[in-house]
């Protein structure tokens, strides 16, 4: 995987996508006009989506080129996911307390740890007050609802990391089996996201529509996209490296065309519509070109990943600036920003980083164990 980074824009293009989801945020929560460009973006590039590209076409590497080992793949992804993500609902407690929505004496509580337990394992705060019919805070305070409200991806992220020992099982991809099995899973995303949508645009308040959306199920065909071009990469990379200014081309033209037909250019991945599954299929495609293409533009940014930090720690200034009632100002977008950064830079160097650091000795610890078992003699009974 080393050698993979040295060769491409992952890492850039991850921290354009958490940039493109804090800057909507920013935009939309301070109640700020959107300049052109950020309107482009916005429409044509949602950062999740191109998120959701990049974990399949690296998250179905990391699993493919292993030993094939289950426990040492989710021990990788577990080390990734969960140290930053504890360190937010950590940063939210503290910034709750402050801001009088949450009270010291509710750990008290046993339903707290309840919640807490499903909130940290499911990463999401929704999953965890819908599994428990419990919220540990009031809205009484500063926010009136949770002040980061970005983890409805880590559950579909975690399902995909389930999802993916499964479809790529060896079994499977001896037996020449991995291209159905792909397909089979596309079309049902698709036709859940399709089923999906409508719940979210008519429904969105209800539990049912909640867990829903808060699942790997609508957006596996994003996922598996990625995931297909990283299994059929030789066969394939013709057709993408040094070849972005052509996906680009034809992920302009399928933007024209949805304008042209029905006045918007929006690519609504999660309210999808006739247009949005070619115009997401094109997205991955210009997503793994581009990090393919003009591979120097990451090199200075080898070993520094801020992207899952600042989309864990972006909203909690624009939404609590909201909550004040402050806004209007492009100054407050920039310096929400700022702070976005600084919070990721802290949660990068003193957490993340540190904990990736770990990953060479839980696989060791894990082979270990693994061969010791082998070599255990069988108990008679």
């Amino acid at each position: 995987m080393t050698d993979e980074r040295r060769r491409n824009n992952f890492d850039l293009i991850r921290l354009f996508a958490a940039l493109e989801v804090a800057t909507i945020h920013a935009f939309n929560w301070l109640k700020v006009p959107k300049p052109a460009l950020v309107l482009v973006v916005d429409a044509c590039f949602p950062g999740v989506a191109i998120f959701f590209v990049i974990s399949g076409f690296l998250i179905a590497r990391s699993y493919v080129s292993g030993d094939g080992s289950v426990l040492k793949f989710f021990s990788r992804r577990a080390l990734r996911v969960y140290p930053a993500l504890w360190l937010q609902y950590l940063f939210v407690f503290v910034l709750m307390g402050l801001t009088g929505g949450f009270f010291i004496r509710t750990i008290g509580d046993a339903h707290f740890w309840s919640w807490l337990w499903r909130a940290l394992t499911f990463g999401s705060n929704f999953w965890a007050g819908a599994l428990t019919n419990y919220t540990p805070f009031v809205w009484t305070g500063l926010y009136k609802w949770y002040p980061d409200d970005v983890l409805w991806t880590i559950p579909a992220e975690l399902g995909f990391y389930l999802l993916v020992p499964m479809i790529f099982a060896r079994w499977i991809v001896r037996r020449r089996l991995l291209a159905p099995v792909l397909a089979v899973a596309f079309a049902a995303s698709v036709w859940v996201a399709f089923k999906a949508g409508p719940l979210l645009r008519d429904h969105g308040n209800l539990n049912t529509t909640g867990m829903l959306h808060a699942s790997p199920l609508p957006y596996f065909w994003l996922f598996a996209a990625g995931a297909a071009t990283s299994f059929y990469w030789e066969q394939v990379r013709g057709l993408f490296e040094r070849k972005a200014l052509w996906w680009l081309a034809l992920y302009g033209i399928g933007a024209a065309v949805k304008w042209l037909a029905v006045g918007s250019a929006d690519l609504t991945y999660r309210i999808p519509d006739a247009f949005t599954i070619p115009r997401g299929l094109l997205l991955a495609g210009l997503v793994i070109s581009f990090a393919h293409s003009w591979v120097w533009l990451s090199r200075r940014m080898r070993g520094v990943d801020l992207s899952y930090g600042l989309y864990l720690f972006h909203l909690p200034l624009p939404y609590g600036l909201y909550c004040a009632g402050i806004g209007g100002s492009l100054w407050y977008v920039a310096a929400s920003l700022v702070v976005a950064f600084v919070l990721a830079a802290f949660s990068w160097f003193l957490v993340e980083k540190p904990a990736l650091g770990m990953k060479a000795s839980v696989e060791r610890i894990l082979t270990f164990n693994g061969q010791a078992r082998m070599r255990s003699p069988a108990i008679s009974s």
